[in-house]
């Protein structure tokens, strides 16, 4: 019997946990949990396009507005209170960067 209630001890931690995490990904930076692009900065130099993505969406902080080489490698986990902006070697913005 014991086992029994050390397996809905382990269950519940685990819908608490899947639980919290819908919550951090429900934040997006505009409030209503879609996600949000910006395709004019394409074709943009990188650094105009960070500081215009961090004007426009202040919520997102700093931290979560991040300039990546477009052959670089990343993770692919989805994150809606994040951004990366992809460019090339002269600096110039590739792909439209979004939330996720």
């Amino acid at each position: 019997m014991r086992w029994l209630s050390r397996a809905f001890v382990v269950v519940g931690l685990a819908v608490a946990a899947q639980g919290a995490l819908v919550n951090v990904m429900d934040g997006a930076p505009d409030g209503d949990g879609a996600e949000k692009a910006w395709e004019k900065l394409v074709g943009r130099p990188v650094d105009e396009a960070v500081k215009a993505i961090e004007a426009d969406a202040p919520k997102l902080g700093i931290e979560n507005v991040v300039a990546i080489s477009a052959d670089s490698m990343v993770t692919m986990d989805f994150r809606m209170d994040r951004v990366r902006v992809f460019h090339d070697a002269s600096g110039t913005v590739v792909r439209a960067p979004k939330t996720g």
